[in-house]
């Protein structure tokens, strides 16, 4: 019948698209209840029906119109559970009765697709409720918290939990890891945790130059196919095991805190959420310690005399501290007299370290900013003396262009400069060119005052004769010889100032300056 040769060919369109690689991770099922025109027809009448006797406001034609337009669709259903169903996925096929279904899928075909999922471990897969999706924080723990394979044992010695130790058990029921739960050197490379565990590696590896980064989106390959990760129990003391690795050695975003037992607990509920729903996001904000990374905090440490430190963040904190204590900027040891250009380098790295953003430090710019102070940590520990700073800003001050100044405006000036730095920027966050900027601004501030203070002192000019009364003009030899005298008796400044005003006012006489100072 037509029927039947409609069906045929759906058959064999889905067998065709099952077999593509594009979709042959995909279970495709044809029901034999196909919801079909006939169905569909009889639906569609009754409900018309039901439409006809509203309009005409035969409420009990409507009713019964309506209970039987639903009828059609349960028995459709009853015959959908009840029924067979033909499945594809990928070159397999089978034909079996929809009730069991589920157990096919569950027990056969889930293996197959994740093929790198715990569904392949055999004895894990004996109790339902493991399997059953919620989130079960308390098995990550046992996992997590865990030193040894024994600890593990005794705290799943019962219950569902029995199950979960399944997943640190190869098919024949042999441990995989040893007491200490390193994997044993014999380890089946194929064994799902172990595969698991080694693409985390891979994946978080890949990670260290970007600097920060998010755990959720970083392991999120562990949801899709083949491993097929989801909240139920053997998941969540799959990531605890799996995770054990990186205690201490991943390091929250902005606080810099190294992330200890009880926080990767957290971290890994709100995996399992951020893989749901997207929440969480930002709480997963990380970044990867390095070897590189704990050398250079304790050269820095050592360099100057920190204490109390746990992490780069801590020491970028306690770097800025111990300027802010100096009162001057980290830049101003470069004037000692002892430093070369290496230190200077050294000095540079440094300053850097402390004024960017923990996102932007990446494990280039560590191992960068390590070679460069290792390489002079004696002479940097002999030279960042807090004592110092203060004399080597004075020197500092005395080499900027264009600026002079005396012993006693030193005073004035690092007031002046206190003042009008930024208020929320510590004395630790000085730019060098920042800081010029405030002294040049200081010194012009001097210079008009003097020139005002100048003016006053200058004789005044005679009062105007009386309409009709010539002025006298001075012999042009007087005029001559009264103004020699007088840049004869004038400093230095008062010249300097003086030709300054009268190019500006009269450009003209440009001319006569270049030629005379060439």
């Amino acid at each position: 019948s037509q029927k039947i040769q409609e069906k045929e060919e759906i058959k064999k369109i889905i067998q065709n698209i099952s077999i593509e690689s594009e979709f042959n991770n995909i279970i495709f099922v044809i029901p034999d209840a196909l919801f079909d025109e006939t169905v569909f027809n009889k639906f569609l009448d009754y409900q018309a029906r039901a439409n006809v006797a509203d309009r005409h406001n035969f409420k009990e034609d409507q009713a019964s119109n309506q209970d039987y337009a639903k009828k059609v669709l349960e028995q459709w259903i009853n015959s959908l559970k009840n029924g067979y169903v033909e499945w594809y996925l990928s070159q397999e096929k089978g034909n079996i009765l929809r009730s069991d279904f589920n157990e096919i899928v569950n027990v056969n075909l889930s293996s197959k697709i994740f093929s790198c999922g715990l569904e392949t471990i055999k004895e894990a897969k004996k109790n339902k409720n493991v399997w059953t999706e919620k989130m079960a924080n308390k098995t990550a723990e046992i996992f997590l918290f865990a030193d040894t394979r024994t600890i593990i044992e005794s705290k799943t010695a019962s219950g569902p939990e029995r199950y979960t130790r399944e997943i640190l058990k190869n098919n024949i029921g042999e441990y995989i890891v040893n007491e200490e739960l390193k994997f044993k050197d014999d380890v089946d490379p194929n064994h799902p945790l172990f595969q698991m565990s080694k693409k985390i590696e891979s994946e978080i590896e890949k990670q260290k130059n970007p600097g920060v980064f998010n755990l959720g989106n970083t392991l999120k390959f562990l949801t899709k196919v083949p491993f097929g990760m989801y909240k139920n129990m053997i998941y969540f003391a799959t990531i605890g095991f799996l995770m054990k690795q990186y205690i201490g050695k991943l390091y929250e975003s902005g606080t810099g805190k190294p992330i200890e037992k009880e926080m990767m607990r957290d971290k890994t509920l709100m995996l399992f959420k951020y893989w749901e729903n997207g929440k969480e996001s930002s709480k997963l904000e990380v970044r990867l310690g390095t070897r590189e990374e704990k050398k250079l905090i304790n050269v820095l440490s050592e360099i100057l005399g920190l204490k109390n430190i746990e992490s780069l963040s801590d020491v970028r904190w306690k770097i800025r501290s111990w300027i802010k204590e100096s009162e001057y900027p980290l830049w101003v040891f470069k004037l000692d007299e002892n430093s070369t250009d290496d230190i200077n380098t050294a000095i540079n790295h440094i300053i850097e370290l402390i004024e960017s953003m923990d996102s932007e430090i990446t494990h280039k710019d560590i191992k960068t900013t390590l070679n460069k102070v290792d390489a002079v940590k004696t002479d940097l520990s002999l030279l960042l003396q807090k004592s110092k700073s203060y004399n080597l800003f004075i020197i500092w001050l005395g080499q900027i262009d264009n600026v002079e100044i005396k012993e006693d405006n030193i005073k004035p000036i690092i007031e002046y400069i206190r003042q009008n730095m930024s208020e929320e920027i510590g004395v630790e966050s000085w730019k060098e060119s920042s800081v010029r900027e405030k002294v040049k601004d200081w010194y012009n501030i001097q210079l008009k005052k003097h020139i005002e203070e100048t003016k006053k002192t200058l004789p005044q000019p005679p009062k105007q004769p009386p309409i009709g009364v010539p002025k006298a003009l001075p012999e042009p030899g007087e005029l001559k010889l009264s103004v020699i005298e007088k840049i004869e008796q004038s400093n230095e400044v008062t010249l300097k100032r003086v030709l300054k005003r009268m190019i500006e006012e009269n450009p003209e006489i440009k001319v006569f300056f270049e030629k005379y100072l060439s």
